[in-house]
């Protein structure tokens, strides 16, 4: 994986970290949710989720904290994630609504976004905001960028229920073109 890539992959996990917090906590500042999430909280946040849906909480050696992650990075590459992180975060809480119906047309025959584990949504609205709205990145890039956060952060069906998803709403997306 080059540089860049590698980068990028950690400021998606950062920004999903971030939406994902915010979705649960939404009267918390996103600049102090930037400063202030821990480890720590971040899986009690995630395992408490996924306690609901019958999962597993997730591998504590392999989940990424967003105040202190990656000690191997240059200050220089830090703060590239974060600005990234921080544009892919800002753009979904901006587009929120846009998102929601995109997710919610191309899912109501068959779920209720309402229903969709919060994981799960917020990977999918990253994807949906950095490949189709913002066009950041090529849409297969960012679907399958979103089906390895998913299998790191999700149930084990996340990866691909997350696939399944973005495929549809591209397919879709296609058809109306």
């Amino acid at each position: 994986m080059s540089r860049r890539a590698r980068l990028r992959h950690r400021a998606r996990e950062v920004a999903l970290q971030l939406v994902y917090m915010l979705d649960m906590r939404p009267d918390t500042p996103p600049q102090e949710a930037l400063e202030t999430l821990s480890a720590d909280e971040a899986l009690e946040l995630f395992s408490a989720e996924l306690a609901e849906e019958g999962a597993d909480s997730p591998d504590k050696e392999k989940f990424p904290s967003v105040s202190s992650f990656d000690l191997a990075l240059s200050e220089a590459e830090r703060d590239e994630v974060l600005a990234y992180a921080t544009e892919l975060f800002r753009g979904v809480r901006s587009n929120s609504a846009k998102l929601e119906e995109i997710i919610r047309v191309n899912m109501e025959s068959k779920w209720r976004p309402e229903r969709l584990v919060a994981i799960d949504k917020a990977v999918i609205s990253l994807a949906l905001y950095e490949g189709v709205l913002a066009q950041n990145v090529p849409v297969n890039v960012a679907i399958s960028e979103a089906v390895e956060i998913a299998k790191a952060f999700g149930t084990e069906e996340s990866g691909r229920f997350v696939n399944g998803v973005l495929g549809r709403i591209v397919r879709s997306d296609n058809e109306q073109q």
